[in-house]
């Protein structure tokens, strides 16, 4: 392994997404997967529609009071994006290949980063933040519980235990973390000073280059700042660490799942309604909303 000296450029990358070459039998295992899972999980329309509900729980009577004190603030421009999920990555062995795990979430909250950037900008005028801040006071407090109620329906943490202790165990023979990161270790990753190279370390490695609102991707620059592209090569580089460590064994883990899939939506399938039935009521009350 390559032992990047502090403040050193990253070594090149060895892999990138067109060196991954995946079978069609895999591929539609991981769609079945996905189908299953967000079923339960909540598909992107159910967790964008909490999102509804917490940006309204956190900013709707924030936003009333503004627009009654002459800075009208609209609440919905504080409605974040879910966050993106990998169903087979509770497996190390069917994580997805090349997935971008790293700067997926900052794609996700850019939109929401740059509207939270416009709306603190407001605040320099005296009388918005004066208001602002009175505003806040007389706002209902929301806690981190009620938020996470919104988002997790009750019964969906069991279910994701369940799910990913059933994935593990069906992808177990292609062996244990330790040997993964056994594989690791001889890869061309960089430590974060004696620190071993692991993907949460490698990730407080990154952040030293977190990208800002202005860095990510937009219309007027679709690819970027010169930031966002050095974080990017940096996670590739993790990534093509990651797969050289799993390619031999990734369509052999995977031809495990659909077993697993069967068993999990027999065995759960009245967890699943009844979580289904949770997300038909978020999106009932985020379609009130707005």
């Amino acid at each position: 392994m390559s032992v990047a000296a502090c403040g050193g450029r990253p070594a090149p990358t060895t892999h990138n997404a067109a060196d991954v070459h995946v079978s069609a039998r895999s591929s539609q295992i991981r769609s079945d997967a996905a189908a299953l899972f967000f079923s339960w999980y909540g598909t992107d329309r159910d967790r964008a529609a909490a999102e509804i509900i917490v940006a309204h729980e956190l900013n709707g009577a924030a936003g009333e009071c503004m627009t009654l004190e002459g800075y009208p603030l609209d609440w919905t421009e504080a409605i974040q994006n879910a966050a993106p999920v990998d169903p087979l990555g509770p497996s190390i062995w069917t994580n997805e290949p090349m997935g971008r795990i790293f700067s997926a979430p900052y794609l996700a909250g850019a939109d929401f980063l740059r509207a939270e950037q416009e709306m603190n900008a407001g605040d320099s005028d005296a009388g918005r933040a004066e208001a602002s801040n009175a505003c806040r006071k007389q706002a209902p407090a929301v806690g981190d519980k009620e938020i996470d109620a919104i988002r997790h329906p009750r019964g969906q943490e069991k279910l994701m235990s369940a799910w990913r202790d059933g994935l593990r165990a069906a992808t177990s023979e292609f062996g244990t973390y330790d040997d993964y990161q056994t594989c690791i270790d001889t890869q061309d990753v960089p430590r974060v000073g004696d620190e071993p190279v692991t993907a949460e370390n490698f990730y407080w490695r990154l952040r030293r280059y977190a990208p800002t609102a202005a860095d990510m991707p937009s219309h007027k620059s679709p690819h970027g700042s010169s930031t966002w592209q050095e974080f990017l090569d940096l996670e590739s580089q993790w990534l093509s660490a990651d797969w050289a460590c799993r390619a031999d064994t990734y369509e052999a883990a995977m031809s495990r799942v659909p077993a697993f899939l069967d068993e999990f939506a027999t065995e759960h399938a009245d967890q699943i309604a009844g979580l289904q039935a949770s997300w038909h009521d978020t999106r009932r009350k985020a379609a009130k909303l707005i």
